[in-house]
């Protein structure tokens, strides 16, 4: 996809300096500078020589069932040594061992789907015009004109 202004970019640049993509809106379009305004505030004029990767976000999605997979899977830490006491203990305390691990299982994932579950960009790459190069230069004239 072309870049425009307006739309939502993720760049990867080269620099070994930055700790990840820069995201934010395209401001202007030159063509050999693009000029973003960032999401932490500000604009960032940056070169074609300095950019790995750019991207282009064409759509926002929800996924709360992912997000509260990995909120379950961030709390499985926890669930081993959990289930472990539970199996252990909860015949001798009358509990069933059941309520003892599904119940934070269950919370866990509530938070997870409620943390993770905000609007995720979907990232096509985009497609800048390519750079001009030199000017050639070969002769242009037609084989007829004398």
């Amino acid at each position: 996809m072309p870049i425009a202004p307006g739309q939502r970019v993720r760049v990867t640049l080269s620099s070994r300096v930055a700790t990840g993509p820069l995201q934010g809106r395209v401001v202007s379009v030159q063509p050999d500078t693009l000029t973003i305004e960032r999401e932490e505030g500000g604009e960032r004029r940056i070169t074609r020589h300095q950019m790995d990767v750019i991207e282009i976000s064409v759509t926002r999605i929800r996924d709360p069932m992912r997000a509260a997979g990995y909120g379950i899977l961030a709390g499985a830490p926890l669930f081993i040594p959990l289930a472990i006491v539970a199996t252990l203990f909860a015949a001798e305390a009358g509990v069933s061992v059941y309520i003892i691990v599904l119940a934070p299982a269950a919370g866990l994932a509530v938070v997870g789907a409620i943390i993770g579950g905000g609007p995720q960009d979907v990232w096509v790459d985009a497609f800048w015009p390519p750079d001009p190069g030199p000017t050639s230069t070969a002769d242009t004239t037609a084989v007829g004109d004398e």
